[in-house]
């Protein structure tokens, strides 16, 4: 069942928000919130929405290809620092690559997307 624009605009913000939470608990760099997000930073969330809602049984490893892809087609590439002026990020590696950490969050995407459905 795929979630109607609404919705998935919805599955987005709570993604973001949770991975907001996530950079406070781990004492991450802060996260900017959702309202305060460009257009452009709030797409690679509804891609992925997209994506998951209308396929449920994709993986974590293969949302995160999907994710890097569309990063990459944006101008982004590998950075050991995440850098949003720049388009770094040391996320953009292959998922076996990931700490246990970015891996959980790829986990966390799909299982609040799928909540929604």
């Amino acid at each position: 069942m795929a979630l109607d624009e609404q919705t998935q605009q919805l599955a987005a913000k709570v993604n973001h928000e949770v991975n907001v939470a996530l950079a406070n608990f781990y004492g991450d760099d802060p996260k900017t919130p959702w309202d305060k997000l460009t257009e452009d930073e709030k797409h690679h969330c509804f891609v992925s929405v997209k994506v998951i809602s209308d396929n449920p049984k994709i993986t974590p490893s293969e949302i995160h290809e999907i994710w890097m892809k569309d990063r990459l087609e944006d101008g982004w590439r590998y950075g050991p620092v995440l850098d949003h002026v720049k388009k770094t990020s040391p996320c953009i590696t292959n998922y076996i690559e990931l700490s246990d950490k970015d891996k959980m969050k790829d986990h966390l995407f799909i299982a609040i997307v799928k909540a929604f459905l």
